[in-house]
């Protein structure tokens, strides 16, 4: 079994990412754009879009490279089941 992935909403995002580096640069608003394009994945949970923490900070990583990461969404459905 994997482990559980660390589902945030924005403003959580944005709390881990000032915990790591409280230099940070990056902005709410950065992060709820990224979430709104499509560039992160997103589970809805209620009202809440929750994104995997580990998928930001892999995404963050990677996008000065010369293959930036560009995730696909999965077709609906019961994953796994």
């Amino acid at each position: 079994m994997s482990a559980l992935p660390r589902m945030r909403n924005a403003e959580g995002v944005m709390s881990e990412l000032k915990a790591l580096d409280p230099g940070t640069h990056i902005t709410l608003n950065f992060i709820r754009g990224l979430i709104r394009s499509g560039e992160i994945p997103v589970v809805q949970a209620g009202v809440q879009k929750l994104v995997n923490l580990d998928l930001v900070l892999d995404y963050l990583a990677n996008q000065g490279t010369a293959r930036p990461i560009r995730y696909t969404t999965r077709p609906a459905g019961r994953a796994g089941l």
